[in-house]
């Protein structure tokens, strides 16, 4: 028998780099010039809203914290690590099926 390939492809966004309004896309309320909202459309089929800078703006405005970018060196660190940590948990699982 033939193993097949596995990988795992994961992306992540970090606080701040992907809100409301964004032009790649969103599934939040889209604020109103008038202070309401359009309700989101977070339904699956359903298209979703693009590109929206009031919504950007205001979603901008009401951030708790600075938007987070990760350094090449704090990117590049995650898959080394997550792959210790899955190792850890591998030997950790089959110690206790013995």
């Amino acid at each position: 028998m033939t193993e097949r390939p596995f990988a795992i492809h994961i992306t992540w966004t970090c606080y701040g780099t992907w809100l409301p309004g964004d032009a790649r896309g969103y599934v939040s309320n889209t604020r109103s010039p008038e202070g309401g909202f359009e309700p989101k459309q977070n339904t699956p089929g359903t298209p979703y809203t693009r590109d929206d800078p009031l919504t950007r703006n205001l979603a901008r405005q009401e951030q708790s914290h600075p938007t987070v970018w990760l350094t090449t060196e704090q990117a590049a660190a995650w898959p080394d690590r997550s792959f210790n940590l899955r190792t850890h948990a591998a030997g950790a699982s089959s110690k206790r099926r013995s």
